[in-house]
């Protein structure tokens, strides 16, 4: 015989407290049982497994629709190939690596195996008809992993190299990293956007890589900036202090400002005072494709620039003879700022005070000569050229 309860207050109360200590005992065999999990991933003298049931979260997937996968850090990549995709009628699903690894530096050997034996390389290949990977060539160990170790991925994989394709890779790391890529170059399809990307990786690899250049299109909303502003751009990095220094005493600041925006708002300026930091930027592409006129350093006052010191470069000792221990003299033709395709729709200055001087000139006529103008419309042009060919190029790569 059943006995009615009394829904006291005392009773609920206590029932309350049994649900809480049962759901927290649930939590904790579930956190006990994935860390045994775990540990058993990690082991590296365990042959490689893949296991049926993923410890990922697998909202990142859709279902399999002759679509893209694209992978990337770096958002202005990913405008790029949005642009593709969509002249190229593909369906495009963007992942951040990210939830992955915070850093670039904690795609170690260990960590890809795991994601290997967590089932995820398994899953992304086999629901995707095409991988690619841009910015961060790291980002795809685990699928270089499991390709090295003979386990097929069902999509193509797309390597497009944006920058070096060992950055973020600790010193420590590098051997291991570089056999990796030597077992597996001929298993995936090799892009850079710009030549000495490809150069630079086959120095160690012989790798055969595509160039296929950005098109310069980009998402950034223009800003809205106020007539009494408009007046010169300049980068703004904080590796930069001794340039503004030097621009301060030169009195440039009076003319330029440290703002950037995005392409489509620094045609609202005069121009926009750039320091390469990378052989190759996205900000390049795209601000010539809308039409910025650009100020940057001559190739030899760059060059004092570097050595000095006064700005940052990623890889001036890259460009040093092996045997001389000199940077050659054609390493002007591994940074885009300077190759013969872009050079015409540049403005050079050999010091400071010639930039001051062509600033106040350009500011003086508060407009641009017919002669600039037409240049800056080549400039548009040739992007838009640039974009023509990068669709026919990424159409045969992902066919």
């Amino acid at each position: 015989m059943a006995f009615p309860v009394k829904w006291t207050k005392e009773v609920v109360v206590r029932l309350r407290s049994r649900l809480r200590l049962l759901l927290l005992a649930t939590l904790l065999l579930s956190t006990v049982i994935l860390w045994s999990q775990r540990n058993i991933l990690v082991k590296d003298d365990a042959p490689i497994q893949i296991l049926e049931s993923a410890t990922f979260n697998k909202s990142v997937l859709h279902p399999r629709t002759h679509r893209v996968t694209y992978y990337s850090r770096h958002t202005a990549t990913l405008y790029n190939f949005e642009y593709i995709s969509r002249g190229l009628n593909l369906t495009l699903h963007y992942i951040s690596p990210t939830f992955l690894t915070r850093h670039p530096s904690e795609m170690t050997a260990k960590r890809a195996l795991e994601i290997v034996r967590s089932g995820y390389v398994h899953s992304i290949c086999s629901s995707t008809d095409i991988i690619v990977f841009a910015d961060t060539a790291v980002d795809a160990r685990p699928f270089l992993t499991a390709l090295a170790n003979d386990i097929p991925c069902s999509a193509k994989v797309v390597m497009e190299l944006t920058n070096r394709v060992d950055w973020g890779v600790p010193a420590d790391d590098l051997e291991e990293y570089w056999s990796l890529l030597g077992k597996i170059q001929t298993k995936v399809t090799w892009i850079a956007n710009n030549p000495y990307d490809a150069k630079y990786i086959q120095k160690r690899i012989p790798a055969s890589v595509k160039v296929i250049r950005s098109s310069g299109v980009s998402r950034v909303p223009k800003q809205t900036i106020p007539s009494n502003e408009t007046t010169f751009a300049v980068t703004n990095a904080r590796n930069w202090t001794r340039i503004y220094k030097e621009m301060s005493h030169t009195g440039i600041p009076s003319l330029a400002k440290k703002y950037y925006g995005g392409p489509e708002t620094l045609t609202q300026h005069l121009g926009y005072i750039d320091f390469p930091y990378q052989v190759s930027t996205m900000k390049l592409y795209e601000n010539l494709r809308a039409g910025v006129t650009l100020y940057v350093p001559s190739k030899k006052f760059f060059r004092n620039l570097v050595e000095s010191k006064t700005i940052g470069f990623c890889c001036w000792d890259q460009f040093r003879n092996a045997e001389t221990g000199k940077v050659d003299s054609d390493w002007h033709m591994n940074v885009e700022y300077y190759r013969p395709e872009f050079r015409r729709f540049v403005v050079y200055f050999g010091s400071l005070v010639e930039l001051k001087e062509l600033l106040e000139k350009a500011r003086s006529e508060n407009q641009m000569n017919q002669a600039r103008v037409q240049i800056r419309k080549e400039g548009m042009e040739t992007m838009e050229k640039i974009g023509r060919e990068s669709f026919k190029e990424w159409g045969l790569v992902l066919n």
